[in-house]
């Protein structure tokens, strides 16, 4: 008997310090990958607004073209999935007696038999600069593409204005003429 509670209290004892004991355990913590996040917001480009006097015609006029946000429109989604909104380009002209000529916003759909369905659909009316006059024409030279400020990835169009006010619409012939934030030089 003596000895089952030597052997009993010996077992106790282990069993004490060994509960006394830290014991080293293993966590494993299961986390979910971070997802990329997408900037939610929807960006307005800037507007612009430009004027410039001419002759045309035989007589002096005043060009102005401003390119606003036109927040009706459906949004445009670019290529990274950011979301900007269309624009619209209103192009005035006023005679030298300060009557309205010509006055029309101008929207991208204007312009969707001349560009490809993937600018037609997620593309934005970047701008539509006066360039000149030929053949009695006010020459406007523009462009639709991706809103996205640092890509070049576009197609050219262009308006004509006669001097009955009625105007034409094309696929731009000559797009050297005109890239958007591209300015001539002015010399070295």
């Amino acid at each position: 008997m003596k000895r089952n509670l030597l052997i009993g209290s010996a077992l106790l004892l282990g069993l004490t310090f060994s509960a006394c004991k830290k014991q080293s355990t293993r966590e494993v913590i299961i986390v979910d990958e971070p997802e990329e996040t997408i900037d939610t917001t929807t960006v307005a480009l800037n507007g612009t607004e430009s004027t410039q006097e001419a002759t045309w015609g035989g007589a002096k006029c005043s060009i102005t073209v401003s390119r606003h946000v036109d927040k009706e429109r459906p949004v445009v989604v670019d290529e990274n999935g950011r979301k900007y909104y269309d624009t619209a380009i209103l192009i005035r002209v006023v005679n030298k007696d300060g009557k309205v000529f010509f006055e029309r916003d101008f929207t991208k759909d204007d312009f969707k038999p001349y560009v490809s369905s993937r600018w037609a659909k997620s593309g934005a009316l970047l701008g539509l600069p006066f360039d000149g006059i030929d053949n009695d024409q006010l020459v406007f030279r523009g462009c639709v593409g991706s809103p996205d400020p640092l890509s070049d990835d576009l197609e050219h169009v262009a308006m004509y204005l006669n001097l009955s006010a009625s105007y034409q619409l094309a696929r731009d012939t000559k797009p050297e003429m005109y890239i958007p934030g591209m300015e001539e030089d002015e010399g070295v």
